[in-house]
């Protein structure tokens, strides 16, 4: 898990590094076909930087949102993670 995280920082990072480096790359470039291609470059930059940061996002917060949440549903009476499916229903506040 902590692996993945980190795995997929470094993939934003990476992909926002490239789309900052196309962007100074952009301002000095003469050629219309040239910076048709650096433009299309940060653009794909841009999309995989976001994703990876999603994914990263997601992966870190799950568990973290995991603990808090289960409280709030044993609290409530509902099932958490680690409850067998056929085990019953708790008493709200239990």
């Amino acid at each position: 898990m902590v692996l993945a995280h980190v795995v997929f920082v470094f993939v934003f990072v990476g992909a926002h590094g490239v789309s900052s480096f196309a962007m100074f790359a952009a301002r000095r470039e003469t050629d219309r076909v040239r910076l048709a291609a650096i433009l299309d470059l940060s653009t794909s930059s841009v999309n995989i930087a976001g994703l990876g940061l999603l994914v990263a996002v997601l992966i870190a917060m799950t568990p973290m949102a995991a603990g808090p949440m289960g409280g709030v549903r044993k609290a409530l009476g509902m099932r958490v993670q680690g409850d067998k499916k056929d085990a019953p229903l708790r008493e709200p506040g239990d």
